[in-house]
């Protein structure tokens, strides 16, 4: 959510927004001070029809948007909402000016009269301009709607207590956020700049990877496309990046994949609260050449997921077993057979990523392969290990004896896992997947003693259980993006498992032929 500012009348309030806006920073997306034009002309007093116009014009480039106003400001926004022009999702009023207003023909009765935006309101308890108990008769006189009121004590009209003042807010925001106030942005920001550790990785596996490359294993969507951020789903990793939008991905990809030729398999992120419609309508309309779009089906609405499929405009299927409260455990819960059969006799190959280990579910997998032989299957996240687990040998081996049963490398850091998938798979069904943006959390996997494989950081992201987090920190110490360990493990496997002259041939089939021809990239 963005956050838009607005000051008193004088020009002392022009320090005072400043000190605002830094304690709420971390809340939002992206704040935004309007600055009166009197401020700088150094007259006595604010044109209220201009700021109005200057406000609508910060809130139609500002999407949901929350504002917080001061005296004066308070009466810029009032008038704004009265006369259409402009829809917060939510407002902050601090010292309703109720006496000033009318003293300078400020039709503050007006614009108040049957108000109905969800507003806090914090008002001293003698503020000269309104007291407390004048304000709550006054908003009640109006029929004013959806205000809760948090009372200060004070006699003054300055609202210096900016701890409180933030508390209060951020209270307010949070519980009508449905993201939760996650901040996608400072996250994608801080990944973006590099350790010395990180370029170090950079420029080692830059120069080992093949030129050409394809990634397909790729989110991208817009943080207007998430409607909710569930409890559940704020404490899961894959709640780091809300939004990643296409333009972050380009700039992503010079950071990551400097010149090399990349081609994206790109679809939304699955999980629940995602507008999946509007989403993949959004990468219909902006995802340009060489990149592919995977549908990103939608379990509960089977028809809607096989006429988009009919349409010919994807090249794979994705469906999520977290699309689900609580998660799907059958592949069939959220990869309805109806839906499978269209992809088969489609020839649309599906992304699965199973709902549990690979080893635990090898027969529910085995029965899908059953019902549908002619269909393509990519799992993803070469079946879920992070490390060589018991049975996972012999659950390959199986698996592996059907060859429309591919994998991808997404997010797997172990150089044991891959070296065994690309030993009883053959280099041929491996495609290296990145899981952006998800690769972009700097992390490390450890084995918790009570929990199994875990992921512990040194960045504490929202999701980060703090009790685990102060216990097991240390393995966390110089974490990289997720992103250079599992290239490392797959560069690790290949100079294992081949000689020098052979390893440019299976480089070249793991990140590039192999997906080009799974997919259809051609």
């Amino acid at each position: 959510m963005r956050l838009i500012l607005l000051g008193g009348n004088g020009v002392v309030n022009k320090e005072w927004i400043k000190k605002i806006e830094r304690v709420l920073k971390p809340n939002f997306v992206s704040t935004k001070i309007l600055n009166y034009d009197h401020w700088q002309t150094n007259q006595p007093m604010i044109d209220l029809d201009k700021e109005k116009e200057k406000l609508t014009k910060i809130a139609k480039n500002s999407g949901n948007f929350v504002i917080f106003a001061k005296s004066a400001g308070i009466l810029i926004v009032l008038k704004t909402i009265f006369e259409n022009k402009i829809s917060p999702k939510k407002c902050i009023f601090v010292g309703i000016p109720l006496k000033w207003a009318r003293e300078n023909n400020f039709d503050i009765d007006t614009w108040f009269n049957n108000y109905s935006t969800s507003t806090l309101v914090i008002q001293h308890t003698k503020d000269p301009f309104a007291s407390s108990e004048e304000l709550k008769q006054f908003l009640s006189d109006k029929n004013v709607k959806n205000t809760e009121t948090e009372v200060i004590s004070g006699e003054s009209h300055d609202y210096n207590e900016l701890e409180l003042l933030r508390d209060f807010i951020i209270g307010f925001v949070e519980m009508m956020d449905p993201l939760r106030g996650i901040d996608s942005t400072k996250y994608l920001k801080d990944s973006l700049d590099l350790t010395e550790k990180e370029e170090c990785l950079s420029k080692e596996l830059l120069d080992w990877l093949p030129n050409e490359i394809v990634d397909c294993h790729t989110h991208c969507n817009l943080r207007d496309h998430v409607q909710e951020v569930d409890e559940k789903m704020y404490h899961q990793m894959i709640s780091t990046f809300v939004g990643f939008s296409l333009e972050d991905s380009y700039r992503t990809e010079g950071i990551f994949f400097k010149n090399k030729h990349l081609k994206r398999l790109r679809f939304p992120f699955p999980f629940r609260g995602i507008d999946i419609k509007t989403t993949n309508e959004y990468l219909l309309s902006n995802v340009k050449e060489p990149d592919r779009i995977a549908l990103c089906g939608i379990p509960s609405d089977i028809n809607y997921t096989i006429s988009m499929l009919e349409t010919g405009k994807f090249n794979a299927l994705k469906m999520y077993h977290q699309q689900f409260n609580p998660p799907s455990e059958q592949i069939y819960e959220y990869f309805p057979p109806e839906i499978l059969g269209v992809a088969e006799k489609m020839e649309i190959p599906i992304i699965l990523h199973l709902p549990k280990m690979i080893t635990t579910c090898k027969e529910e997998l085995l029965d899908v392969i059953k019902d549908f032989p002619n269909l393509k299957i990519s799992l993803a996240h070469l079946g879920l290990p992070h490390s060589i687990i018991p049975d996972l040998a012999e659950t390959y081996e199986e698996i592996s004896k059907h060859p429309n049963i591919y994998m991808d490398t997404a997010m797997v850091p172990s150089r044991g896992v891959l070296t065994m998938a690309i030993r009883i798979f053959g280099p041929k069904r491996i495609m290296f997947g990145s899981d952006e943006p998800i690769n972009l959390v700097r992390s490390v996997v450890y084995q918790n003693p009570k929990l199994g494989q875990r992921i512990v950081t040194e960045y504490m992201y929202h999701w980060v259980n703090k009790k685990e987090h102060e216990k097991y920190k240390e393995h966390a110490k110089g974490a990289t993006h997720m992103h250079w360990p599992a290239l490392q493990a797959i560069k690790a496997a290949v100079e294992s498992l081949y000689m020098p002259k052979k390893q440019q041939v299976v480089k070249n089939d793991i990140f590039c032929n192999n997906a080009t021809r799974f997919f259809k990239f051609v």
